[in-house]
């Protein structure tokens, strides 16, 4: 190494150094990633993950640094700018700093060079490891491992380098909207879904590589890998295994049918190709932009077709611009919307009324066990980690609110809300005082005080014996 190089990389591991003595952390600034190209190779012979990982940055400053999470059993093995020039970095495994069971690979990647002119815009990182899964930390549905029967590449497990320090505050505070492309070489036995468009389909002696790129900028990457199946139908894809054939074909009928009446409610969704890929029950159901991971049940069981509805309803979702958001505009809405569009498109299993009557009985015996819940506003679920209760809680407050307004209403000051505030996104308190003022209700103006602001909402649940009480 000549004199001058060896200059530099003392400079950089001083200032390291320094940063962690004194701060703890890295704190120089915080590069983003504007898009993700990853190069998967899997063996599954031994089990083991081979990735090369060219992450595309932006907000790079002098002397800033990088910190990525990959799940604990994968190390990095190098990084490189795009001209091949290695870069410092370190790697500890560490338990997050508010959720001692959740442990993870912490890498920082200093990203600043010398000359402010020559900072760079790539780091490519490649690494190799294993997977099996989260399920000790109580996230029981992650139970991602390398089998040909079934494997999944996501964010839940840190497949990918996923840019945040070891918190679960950190992760929940994670803003990051990305392109992507992947590429992943598989036994031809063997297909790869992805929520993004096939872009190349290249066959090898033996083996198949799958191209995909994103349709719109994702916040998440899906990536799962089984004998798959596929059916297709005015933009949606529906990846199912072979043996679940009857229950796909009824789930594309739904998709198209609620997905008709999701337009007629609350106008057009930002749709431009959607996949609804089977997963394992057990295994977790979750949306992103163009992609839905279903878990089987709905495939095999038309009485929990509702659980599809809901993450369908989460393509007119708009960003949240709360610092915590409460997620009651999302999850709390897509749970009463769900159970509404069963009950509108002739399902026979599901009751709006009645489900809303279990909903009140479960949310009245959590409230009355945690006191927490019971004295926290939905406004403050996000910053008191209380999220799970939008879904039950928040589904209750939309069910009041939808019977104090009526049907064509409420679904018409959704479909204006979404239409306002699409593009720029939008506070707990706009959506409620956009509510207050398109529905012209005292009753409701209540509703959004007592729900959203007060903890007045848990005593009446507390103090009434069923939900047709309190609607009363």
């Amino acid at each position: 190494m000549n004199i001058k190089l060896f200059s530099l990389r003392l400079r950089q591991i001083a200032v390291i150094v320094i940063t962690l003595l004194f701060t703890g952390s890295i704190a120089f600034g915080k590069p983003l990633i504007d898009k993700y190209n990853l190069k998967y190779r899997i063996d599954f012979k031994g089990l083991k993950l081979f990735c090369k990982a060219e992450l595309s940055l932006n907000n790079v400053r002098q002397n800033d640094t990088l910190d990525l999470l990959l799940y604990r059993l994968l190390r990095v093995k190098s990084v490189k700018d795009e001209f091949g020039n290695i870069i410092i970095f370190n790697q500890t495994i560490k338990s997050f700093s508010d959720w001692d069971l959740m442990q993870a690979n912490c890498i920082t990647i200093f990203t600043g060079e010398i000359k402010p002119t020559e900072i760079t815009k790539k780091v490519i990182l490649e690494y190799e490891g294993y997977l099996v899964g989260y399920t000790e930390t109580g996230m029981s549905y992650v139970k991602d491992n390398i089998d040909p029967s079934f494997t999944i590449l996501r964010m839940d497990c840190f497949a990918y380098p996923v840019p945040s320090k070891p918190s679960f505050a950190g992760l929940k505070e994670l803003r990051q909207n990305f392109d992507y492309k992947i590429s992943i070489e598989v036994p031809d036995s063997l297909t790869v879904i992805n929520g993004g468009k096939l872009i190349a389909k290249n066959k090898f002696n033996g083996t198949t590589e799958y191209i995909y790129q994103n349709i719109k900028p994702a916040c998440r990457i899906d990536i799962a890998i089984a004998k798959y199946s596929t059916l297709v139908e005015k933009g949606f894809f529906v990846h199912y295994f072979p043996e679940d054939s009857t229950g796909a074909k009824s789930l594309s009928e739904a998709v198209r049918k609620v997905y008709t009446l999701y337009t007629t409610w609350f106008g057009e969704g930002q749709f431009s190709g959607y996949s609804i890929i089977e997963i394992p029950d057990g295994w977790g159901s979750q949306t992103d932009v163009t992609c839905i991971l279903q878990t089987a049940s709905a495939f095999k069981d038309e009485k929990r077709l509702y659980e599809l509805y809901h993450e369908i309803f989460h393509t007119w979702d708009i960003s949240s611009n709360d610092k915590y958001p409460c997620r009651l505009e999302s999850e709390g809405l897509a749970t009463f919307v769900q159970y509404l569009a069963a009950e509108k498109t002739g399902d026979q299993t599901v009751s709006l009324d009645e489900s809303a009557a279990k909903i009140f009985k479960k949310v009245k015996e959590k409230l009355s066990k945690n006191e927490a819940a019971s004295n926290t506003p939905i406004i403050d679920f996000g910053l008191k980690q209380l999220t799970d209760l939008s879904y039950t809680k928040g589904m209750l407050f939309f069910y009041l609110v939808y019977k104090e307004g009526g049907e064509v209403a409420f679904t018409e000051a959704i479909k204006d809300y979404y239409k306002t505030y699409r593009k720029t996104g939008a506070t707990t308190k706009e959506f409620s005082d956009f509510l207050i003022t398109k529905l012209k209700s005292k009753k409701v103006e209540s509703l959004v005080n007592e729900w959203i602001y007060t903890s007045v909402s848990s005593q009446k649940i507390l103090n009434n014996k069923s939900i047709e009480n309190l609607i009363d």
